[in-house]
């Protein structure tokens, strides 16, 4: 007769961890009523689709979390509010969002006659009004040519890359043979790319038909000499470079923002019910984490967790 309590006493703790488990699935990651999918991604508070309800307007740093779910697209996509329909969100994290960053500093010219047919060669991300900062160890600025300077004026820094003919280039590699780079700076949240000539030392070659600087997330871009090329993959609207951001809220420390005393909305202390507040390593702010035995959004509040322990020795009968 024992045994059998036993069992059943221990499936029934089985089936109320199961069913604590499911209700902890459906914790809410936005506000009532607010969008918090789009397409495969989860939008969780305090960022939000249009609207003043479902994001954090404004911190104490005067920074806007509002995101664009376009559903033109199948399946729809996430794009950064602050320009449209310009940067694509890839994935979002408690720490930092991953991006498509399509747009990059570039120019071509025809090889045979040496005209220049594409001239982009400055290009502008200013994060500012964002609480986005461009990640330091994750990203890396790259520029791709023969005998060009790529400039990157947030941080008046570049790097060069020089090949006087085809077997100069080294693929694989951005060591400065047909691709160099250099790394990121902490804490920019804008960025100025160009591209310029090194030196007259080389005439356009037929192998060498473009130059480009970008910004890509670090292992994500390997160098082909193809690249080079009027018609390489640097020119297609449709080419993967994903950045990395990260985020934090506001501009004030833990202790900063617990302290203030203020009635404007943008003052007030993110980190709601049960969390614990930490100090973001990677940027100015703070970012708010769920306190231990707790679960669900920090910026929304965070419930109890359900945990069924077992008791000591529960199935020594067996």
């Amino acid at each position: 007769m024992f045994i059998p309590l036993v069992l059943l006493l221990f499936f029934l703790q089985i089936v109320i961890f199961l069913s604590s488990s499911a209700e902890s699935a459906t914790i809410e990651q936005g506000k009532p009523g607010c969008l918090t999918k789009c397409g495969n991604i989860t939008i969780p508070y305090p960022f939000g689709d249009y609207g003043e309800y479902c994001s954090m307007i404004e911190d104490d740093a005067g920074k806007l979390y509002y995101v664009y779910c376009n559903t033109s697209f199948e399946p729809p996509k996430v794009f950064l509010g602050m320009n449209g329909d310009k940067i694509e969100v890839l994935s979002i994290s408690d720490t930092e969002f991953r991006v498509k960053n399509t747009a990059i500093a570039a120019k071509c010219y025809d090889g045979r006659t040496g005209k220049l047919v594409v001239d982009n060669p400055f290009y502008n991300l200013d994060l500012g009004t964002t609480p986005f900062t461009i990640s330091y160890t994750k990203n890396m600025y790259a520029g791709v040519g023969c005998n060009i300077r790529a400039g990157f004026y947030a941080t008046s820094r570049g790097c060069v890359s020089k090949c006087a003919n085809k077997a100069d280039i080294v693929e694989g590699s951005c060591s400065g043979s047909g691709c160099c780079q250099i790394n990121i700076q902490k804490g920019l949240n804008k960025i100025n790319e160009s591209i310029e000539n090194a030196t007259s030392e080389f005439p356009i070659q037929s192998f060498s038909q473009c130059n480009f600087a970008f910004l890509v997330e670090t292992g994500q871009y390997t160098f082909q000499g193809s690249d080079l090329q009027l018609d390489g993959r640097l020119t297609k609207p449709d080419m993967d470079l994903p950045v990395v951001l990260d985020w934090a809220i506001g501009g004030r420390s833990c202790k900063e923002a617990q302290t203030i005393s203020s009635d404007f909305a943008s003052d007030k202390y993110a980190c709601k019910n049960n969390t614990v507040c930490i100090n973001a390593p990677d940027n100015p702010g703070y970012r708010c984490t769920c306190g231990k035995g707790y679960e669900g959004n920090p910026y929304l509040g965070c419930q109890g967790m359900q945990i069924v322990y077992l008791p000591e020795n529960s199935l020594d009968a067996f």
